[in-house]
């Protein structure tokens, strides 16, 4: 380990545990080995599983809780911009990357390089950086407006309500909202809300909730329903994604 670049620790839970909300002075990455996390950072909600990360810079409130057995390590990186990006962010970690994080923190390893330690941080840091964004993300937004518009999907999602109803409910056209979403989501109004469900159904999932439940509180009007549009999606009916834990569908994302 390299103590002025970075420190660490590791965690494990046996059952469900839950994080208050709080803050770290140093930038933090956390990495997940064994079961699932959601982190609530700011406007910003994450799913984290064997072969994610999310990145947390430091200052910045957050609260979490994870599922089932849970093991991994938080890395903390001290110099501030070692990770280049300015806000919270959920990454694709390959195996390079999890071999080198999981050699830098080997305590059990007695003679220690500090050249070769260096240099393989610098590789780790240069594989986070260029990381693929994880597709399990869902963010709010500080325009106003918007933020009132995606309030009102998320505080009720299974009313199904289309574009052109929001549209005339917030006094604008059907277009202007078409545009407003692709430019504070770079999604359609289609997409973000098909991610929206995606996240608001993990959650559900991982928690217990039955999928007949869901699909009732996603506004579908049959269960059948829900799981053709789970799969349609990802690829993989609800079952498969808790068989899982999210594993296989992370490791597809990133190839």
């Amino acid at each position: 380990m390299i103590p002025n670049l970075f420190s660490y620790r590791n965690f494990a839970f046996d059952s469900d545990h839950k994080k208050d909300l709080h803050s770290h002075e140093v930038d933090s990455l956390f990495v997940p080995l064994e079961g699932n996390i959601f982190l609530e950072c700011g406007q910003f909600l994450f799913i984290a599983t064997y072969g994610s990360a999310i990145f947390v810079p430091r200052g910045i409130m957050h609260q979490g809780q994870m599922f089932g057995g849970t093991k991994g390590f938080n890395l903390y990186f001290k110099e501030p911009n070692t990770i280049l990006s300015k806000k919270p962010t959920s990454i694709l970690i390959n195996e390079l990357c999890l071999a080198l994080m999981k050699d830098l923190i080997d305590e059990n390893q007695e003679v220690r390089d500090e050249l070769i330690c260096l240099k393989k941080f610098e590789l780790l840091v240069h594989e986070l950086n260029i990381s693929k964004s994880s597709p399990f993300c869902l963010q709010t937004y500080e325009n106003k407006t918007f933020q009132k518009i995606t309030d009102m999907i998320i505080k009720a999602p299974h009313e199904k309500r289309s574009l052109a109803y929001l549209a005339n409910h917030f006094g604008m056209s059907e277009r202007t909202l078409s545009r407003l979403f692709k430019k504070e989501t770079g999604m359609t109004y289609s997409q973000w809300k098909n991610r929206l469900y995606l996240m608001l159904s993990f959650r559900a999932l991982l928690e217990g909730t039955s999928v007949t439940n869901i699909a009732y509180d996603l506004g579908y009007e049959t269960s059948s329903s829900f799981i053709y549009q789970f799969k349609k999606t990802l690829g993989v009916t609800p079952k498969v994604f808790l068989k899982n834990q999210l594993q296989s569908i992370l490791k597809k994302n990133g190839n």
